[in-house]
């Protein structure tokens, strides 16, 4: 009980200093973790996570996706491709036409005025 207290009475202490610390260097008090306690047990509980035998697992399982997503990253590359070609020829059969574009456009215009002044002309026939 004794070992407890003082124990409790130096982390109270050291959360005091760093407080001042803190203050001091003009941090707001936006911590991560609401004291000191608690962030050192959620950084111990990060570091336990990192023993040997599990990197090992998570190192041989890298090396067998990273082969795989390199074979869809090529698969899916290679077919973007395809169809960007695909793409930029339809873009070139259609460049011929947009061309040709204005002067169908003008024609098309000539024609409505001669096609309104011909629907006159035989109301006035029949008239």
């Amino acid at each position: 009980p004794v070992s407890g207290a003082i124990s409790s009475l130096a982390v109270g202490d050291l959360e005091a200093r760093v407080a001042a610390l803190e203050a001091k260097l003009g941090v707001d008090g936006a911590l991560p973790f609401p004291d000191l306690c608690s962030g050192l047990a959620a950084v111990t509980d990060k570091v336990k996570l990192l023993d040997q035998k599990k990197l090992e697992q998570i190192h041989a399982r890298l090396r067998t996706l990273v082969p795989e997503v390199r074979k869809l990253r090529d698969a899916t590359g290679s077919q973007h491709s395809k169809e960007v070609v695909e793409l930029y020829n339809i873009c070139q059969t259609w460049d011929a036409a947009a061309e040709a574009l204005p002067a169908v456009l003008e024609r098309l215009r000539c024609l409505k005025n001669i096609h309104q002044a011909a629907a006159g002309f035989s109301e006035r026939l029949t008239a």
